[in-house]
C-alpha cells in the first residue's frame, strides 16, 4: 500500500474501514472454503468432499451456482440471436423484389424445439 492510500486508510472512520475490508475477507474465507475440499470423480459426477467437517462449503457452492446462472443466461441471449424463421431463411437467394410464398411461419429453435406462428 502506498502512501497516499494509507493515509486515506487511516483517515476513514471504522464503520468505512469495515466497509472497506468486507470484499477482502470474504476472498479470505472464500479460499479457506476452497482449499478444505477434497474432489472425488464419480463416473461424470464430481464430488466435493471437505476434509475438515467444521469448515462449511456455502460459499463455494454459491460461487458455482453463480457462475451456472451466468453461463444460461449468456448461452441463452446466444441461442435468441440464431434463431431464424424459414421465411428469413428462403430470402437468402432471392432478389429483394420477390415475396415468399409461405402461409404459416415455422420458427427454428438453436435447441431442436420448434413453433408454429400462424
Amino acid at each position: 500500500m502506498d502512501a497516499s492510500r494509507a493515509k486515506k486508510f487511516k483517515d476513514m472512520t471504522d464503520e468505512d474501514r469495515a466497509a472497506w475490508i468486507i470484499p477482502f475477507t470474504q476472498t479470505s474465507l472464500l479460499k479457506d472454503q476452497m482449499v478444505n475440499l477434497e474432489q472425488k470423480n464419480d463416473g461424470v459426477n464430481i464430488i466435493l468432499d471437505r476434509t475438515n467437517s467444521n469448515i462449511k462449503k456455502d460459499k463455494v457452492s454459491a460461487m458455482g451456482y453463480g457462475l451456472w446462472y451466468i453461463k444460461t443466461e449468456i448461452d441463452d441471449v446466444a441461442m435468441r440471436r440464431k434463431q431464424m424463421t424459414i421465411d428469413q431463411m428462403l430470402k437468402v437467394g432471392k432478389s429483394s423484389g420477390q415475396k415468399s410464398s409461405l402461409s404459416s411461419r415455422i420458427t427454428f429453435h438453436g435447441n431442436r424445439q420448434y413453433s408454429s406462428r400462424m
